[in-house]
């Protein structure tokens, strides 16, 4: 449902390329450690329910893919079963992409929690874009999304040293947007981009109660949502 999981069943992900440039200064939302070397299981609530983010076990979201010849439909699922990583009990996102027979050409986790300030994170990935969990071999946990976003808002998402690090940027609170599932003016918009791979930028619309409508890789992809969630 985010770009840690769609790029991984597409392919797309802002995988590293040459040498690993120099670390960047830490950056932050509200005074957070992002990425966290040690999350505290005790900061975390049992559900996902962030308005621009939730994820309530069972339910499920269509994604129709344009611009890749590839693959042409996600369907991304919230498990009913939790699973802890580092200590933290995490909620599982799965995400399946099948081509233009029905044939599923892959099949991504991502493992998400929620503070108790609304906060999501990101633990854990897997599947064809890769495996990782936070604390292990240097992988640390990331936001997913902030509890309360705001323009200029600059956060690790994913941080997983030589192989995933992305940093969310947020661009707009108020953006308009449209696809098959509908149109809306008030979608926040974000940017993702990687410290192993400058110059490429993923673009994600969420709408709040809904999540992710709209996500534009770099190579001209596009996933828009097909329908409503259920």
């Amino acid at each position: 449902m985010l770009v840690g999981i769609l790029t991984g069943v597409l392919g797309l992900g802002l995988a590293a390329c040459g040498s690993t440039p120099a670390a960047d200064p830490p950056k932050g939302v509200d005074a957070l450690v992002i990425p966290t070397p040690s999350p505290d299981p005790a900061d975390f609530v049992d559900r996902v329910d962030n308005p621009w983010l939730g994820l309530a076990p069972g339910s499920t979201h269509t994604f129709r893919i344009s611009g890749t010849p590839d693959a042409v439909r996600v369907v991304v699922s919230v498990a009913d079963r939790p699973r802890t990583v580092d200590g933290v009990t995490t909620t599982i996102v799965e995400a399946t992409t099948t081509d233009a027979r029905g044939r599923v050409v892959a099949t991504d986790r991502t493992f998400y929690a929620q503070d108790r300030d609304g906060n999501v994170w990101v633990l854990g990935a897997g599947g064809s874009g890769g495996v990782w969990q936070a604390g292990r071999s240097g992988a640390r946990a990331g936001v997913a999304m902030p509890g309360r976003p705001r323009v200029g808002d600059d956060y690790e998402q994913q941080s997983v040293p030589g192989v995933a690090e992305d940093r969310t940027t947020v661009v707009d609170v108020a953006a308009e947007v449209s696809g098959p599932a509908g149109s809306w003016d008030d979608a926040l918009l974000t940017k993702v981009d990687s410290r192993l791979s400058p110059g490429n930028e993923i673009r994600l619309w969420y709408v709040r109660d809904v999540g992710v409508v709209r996500e534009e890789f770099p190579n001209g992809a596009v996933l828009g949502l097909a329908s409503l969630p259920h």
